[in-house]
C-alpha cells in the first residue's frame, strides 16, 4: 500500500506542488493517527476527525520540522483500499481524495510562502482568532476542491453536506444563543456561532470550488438553486462566490491579504446575521453585541 499510494502521489506531484509534504500516515486507527500525530508544537486540542452529518476520512494538518511549517497527510485506511482495483466503483473518489489531500499540501505552502508568521501566530484577541480560522477553512477547501475536482466530480456529495448545514445552521445557532442568556459566557458562544456559521461558510466553499473547478454554476444545481430561493443565506452565498473566486484569480501573487480580510467581512456578516456582532476599535476587538430576539429569548 505504500508503494502504491507513493506512486499515485508521484504523479499527482506532476500538478500539484508537494515540495512541503512532511509525510504520509494511512492507519486503521484513524483516530489515534490524528490525536498521536507529532505536529512539532504543543496545541491545547488534539486532532479529530470532523463528525456528525459529515464524517472525515483523511486530514492533512500543519506540522512543524525544526521551526519550519510542513504539512503531513493523514488517511483512513480502509478508504484508500479501492486503489488496488481501478475498476472499483469507488476508484475515482479515493484518487480524488488523495487529490484533495495533495492540494492542501500545496495550498498551505503557498499561502506561508506570501504571508509567513501567520499560521499558528499567537493573539488575545479570540475574534480575530476565530475570524482566520473561518478564513483559512474556507478558503482552503475551496482552493482544495476546485484544484482536485479534475480528477472527479464531487459537487453532489459537497451539495447535500452544504444544504444539510444550510437548512440546520439557524435553528443550531438560535439555540446555543438561548443556552447563552443563562450561562452569559461571551468567548463561549462567539466560539460556538463561528463553530455553526464557520462550518456552514466552509462547506458552502467546498462546493463553490468544485463548480468552479468543474467550470460550472451553482445555479444549475438544481437542489441548490431550489433551496437558496428565498433562503437567508443565497445573499451571503453568493457574496463568498465572489470573495473566493478574487482570492484565486489572484492565486500565489497576493500583493496583501486585502482579498482575505474581504472574505473575512462575508463570514462576520454571516455570524452578524446569526445573532453576534463583532464591535472594533483600532482594528481589534472591542466589545461582542448579542441583541435579544424573538428567535433567540429562551
Amino acid at each position: 500500500m505504500a508503494d502504491l499510494i507513493c506512486g499515485y502521489l508521484r504523479e499527482l506531484s506532476r500538478q500539484i506542488d508537494l515540495s512541503n509534504l512532511d509525510g504520509i500516515t494511512v492507519a486503521y486507527d484513524y483516530d489515534g493517527a490524528l490525536r498521536n500525530l507529532d505536529r512539532g508544537r504543543e496545541y491545547s486540542r488534539s486532532l479529530t476527525k470532523s463528525d456528525g452529518d459529515v464524517v472525515g476520512i483523511a486530514m492533512t494538518p500543519h506540522v512543524w520540522r525544526d521551526g519550519v511549517l510542513k504539512s503531513h497527510m493523514v488517511f483512513n485506511a480502509p478508504y484508500l483500499d479501492p486503489l488496488k482495483d481501478p475498476k472499483s466503483e469507488f476508484y475515482w473518489a479515493t484518487v480524488y481524495t488523495l487529490a484533495h489531500e495533495a492540494a492542501h499540501v500545496e495550498i498551505t505552502h503557498v499561502f506561508n510562502s506570501m504571508f509567513p508568521d501567520l499560521i499558528g501566530s499567537k493573539t488575545d484577541d479570540i475574534a480575530h482568532m476565530l475570524r482566520w480560522d473561518a478564513i483559512r477553512g474556507c478558503w482552503d477547501e475551496y482552493a482544495a476542491c476546485e484544484i482536485s475536482a479534475r480528477w472527479e466530480d464531487r459537487s453532489s456529495v459537497f451539495e447535500e453536506a452544504f444544504l444539510t448545514a444550510a437548512d440546520k445552521a439557524r435553528n443550531q445557532g438560535n439555540d446555543l444563543i438561548k443556552l447563552y442568556r443563562s450561562h452569559g459566557e461571551v468567548s463561549r458562544i462567539i466560539s460556538e456561532l463561528f463553530a455553526v456559521y464557520g462550518n456552514l461558510a466552509k462547506l458552502a466553499g467546498y462546493l463553490l470550488g468544485s463548480v468552479a473547478g468543474r467550470q460550472g454554476k451553482w445555479q444549475d444545481l438544481e437542489k441548490t438553486s431550489a433551496a437558496l430561493s428565498g433562503h437567508w443565506f443565497r445573499g451571503h452565498f453568493i457574496a463568498l462566490e465572489e470573495a473566493l473566486g478574487k482570492i484565486m484569480s489572484g492565486y500565489g501573487t497576493w500583493p496583501d491579504r486585502d482579498s482575505f480580510e474581504q472574505l473575512g467581512d462575508v463570514i462576520e456578516r454571516i455570524v452578524a446575521e446569526g445573532g453576534a456582532h463583532i464591535h472594533r476599535r483600532d482594528g481589534r476587538c472591542f466589545y461582542i453585541e448579542i441583541p435579544f430576539s424573538e428567535e433567540t429569548m429562551p
